[in-house]
């Protein structure tokens, strides 16, 4: 009764042959049921493993566009990175030139207001000696009438 719960690849050739037609007939039929079953569940495990790699392959698909849109929106980004760093430069060098403009603008207002000043107190000075002189020709037209 050992032999009968083993397979038939575990039976030596003396056991097998001390066997009846039948049982043997039976352990074959078994040992063809358990291996066709288990040819079942491979094909299933097969299907499975292939329905998983349908979706992975699928996920790829995804990704790979999806890096490609990235890699275009980097492109973008640095492009646009480029763009604004070049106009933050203008602006600078604008910002620069401006500030110069301004700097010598200043000096010469400053120079042109010296200047006016400098006329405005010789101005002051021969207002005041035209009254001086005004004053003394008055004086003597006055004392011209007397």
């Amino acid at each position: 009764m050992e032999a009968e719960a083993g397979g038939l690849e575990e039976l030596t050739d003396e056991e097998m042959a001390a066997l009846g037609k039948e049982e043997l007939v039976r352990r074959l039929r078994r040992e063809e049921a358990a291996r066709l079953a288990a040819l079942v569940q491979r094909g299933r495990l097969m299907q499975e493993v292939n329905r998983q790699l349908q979706g992975h392959l699928g996920e790829i698909r995804e990704l790979k566009q999806l890096n490609r849109r990235l890699q275009a929106e980097n492109r973008e980004l640095r492009d646009l990175c480029c763009f604004l760093d070049s106009e933050r430069q203008r602006g600078r060098r604008a910002a620069r030139q401006w500030q110069l403009f301004g700097t010598q603008a200043s000096r010469a207002v400053r120079e042109d207001l010296g200047g006016c000043w400098q006329k405005l107190a010789e101005l002051e000075g021969r207002q005041e000696e035209l009254l001086r002189e005004n004053l003394a020709l008055k004086e003597l037209c006055l004392a011209l009438d007397d």
